[in-house]
């Protein structure tokens, strides 16, 4: 083998070296950016699914804030019912759990802190309302028994015209002290009702 063709050897193999030297190199400079690219493309997507979450939870807990900040009006409104009430202040508290997995510290004492201020309002409003409701039965029940009492005592003023007419048989005459005691009882009763 002559000189040259060793030189040709020796200069091809070199440059196949380099050639394949620089193909390792610019494919490990490569993995090494892709590597990095894709973890900090899989952070930010983590982020971004933990800034969803986060999101999702801060609304739920929005909305249960709101829900029961709506339902203050509504326990004083005495044409509802405290049944209907309840309907009203059914939640679910599952929002309250999930704020506490995601919140920090602080939000959560904030958030203690607006439930324990909204839930003494409710409670004061409900008291206050059981109150109200237990006077108006009790005005209900007392107009019915005024009521029973106004045509009692409109039917023994029949019963004494009755009595007191001239032309009244002697039997009916005879009732006339019993007439006087029944009507007598009844107008006591109004007047107690109406003191009341």
């Amino acid at each position: 083998m002559s000189e040259e063709t060793v030189k040709v050897i020796v200069a091809a193999v070199s440059g196949l070296a380099s050639g394949l030297l620089g193909a390792v190199i610019g494919g490990a400079i490569a993995y090494l950016t892709l590597r990095k690219q894709l973890q900090h493309a899989s952070g930010e997507a983590r982020k971004a699914r933990e800034h969803a979450l986060k999101r999702e939870v801060y609304l739920m807990a929005a909305e249960g804030m709101a829900r029961s900040v709506q339902n203050l009006p509504r326990i004083a409104q005495p044409e509802i019912t405290l049944e209907q009430l309840q309907e009203f202040t059914k939640a679910d508290p599952g929002w309250y759990y999930r704020v506490a997995v995601v919140a920090d510290l602080d939000t959560i004492k904030a958030l203690d802190a607006a439930g324990n201020l909204i839930g003494s309002f409710t409670l004061d409003l409900t008291a206050r309302r059981i109150r109200l409701d237990a006077l108006r039965r009790a005005r209900e029940e007392a107009q019915g028994r005024v009521s029973q009492l106004f045509a009692h005592t409109q039917e023994l003023m029949k019963m004494m015209e009755a009595v007191s007419a001239p032309d009244a048989p002697l039997e009916v005459r005879a009732l006339t002290p019993q007439v006087v005691q029944d009507f007598t009882n009844g107008r006591e009763q109004v007047v107690v009702l109406e003191q009341q």
